[in-house]
Formats: structure tokens, sequence, C-alpha cells
């Protein structure tokens, strides 16, 4: 229905605006968009409750690799209120990580899926798979 074309074409916008917030590191438009007591998570790496927690995970990672970025969504899909993205995540870190299995200044690239859900317009959870 349009109604739902356009509700759609709404949390799209919201899931893009919401990944190059992250890549400026736009704390601003990123806590516009989530819920206070959002649930994310890196799902083999990382996770945690609360946009003051995320907030921080973004400024530490910006730090970690700086210019680090999601590249364009290949794919995208919308149930209801939840937003399935597929891209590429990539950063150069300046110093090693090796629990992330990270060298320092050798670029790292992985393909992450994103699943981002939405309630009343604010995003309540965001994992990454990859």
């Amino acid at each position: 229905s349009l109604v739902s074309k356009m509700e759609n074409n709404k949390l799209l916008a919201k899931a893009n605006q919401f990944f190059e917030s992250y890549n400026t590191v736009n704390i601003k438009s990123l806590e516009e968009l989530v819920s206070d007591d959002i649930h994310w998570e890196h799902h083999n790496r990382f996770k945690g409750q609360g946009k003051k927690g995320l907030m921080q995970s973004i400024r530490d990672f910006a730090k970690k690799a700086p210019g680090r970025y999601f590249s364009e969504r290949t794919r995208w899909a919308i149930n209801g209120e939840i937003v399935f993205t597929e891209h590429k995540w990539h950063a150069v870190p300046v110093a090693a990580v090796p629990s992330f299995g990270w060298t320092e200044g050798v670029p790292v690239t992985m393909d992450c899926c994103a699943l981002l859900v939405f309630k009343d317009g604010k995003i309540i959870e965001y994992s990454d798979y990859a």
C-alpha cells in the first residue's frame, strides 16, 4: 500500500542517516535517532545497553580507527519496523587491537549485516553481524 511504502521510505531514510552520522561521528544526529535505552551489539565482539554507552563506543572506535566508515548499503529489506542492511565496514587502525585481530596501519574490511529495530520513530536496537 502507499502508506506502507511511505513508512518504509522513512525508516530507510533514518537507517541511512544513522550510518552517515556514524561515518562522520555526528553524535548529535545519532542521539536524536536512537532511544535512551537502545540495545546495541556487534555479535562477536561487544554489546551494551543505553544511548550513552553507544555514543562512547562510537567515539572510542573513531579514535582507534579515524575515518572508519560503513560503505553504501548494497542490499536492504524492511519488515514492519525492522530494517536489515548489508554493507562493508572499512577502517585503518592507528594501533594494534589483538582481540579484534587488528594490526596498526593495516586496513580492515568486514562484510556486515546490520539490524535496526525502530519503535515510535527511534532506533531501539542496533545489531551488527560480521
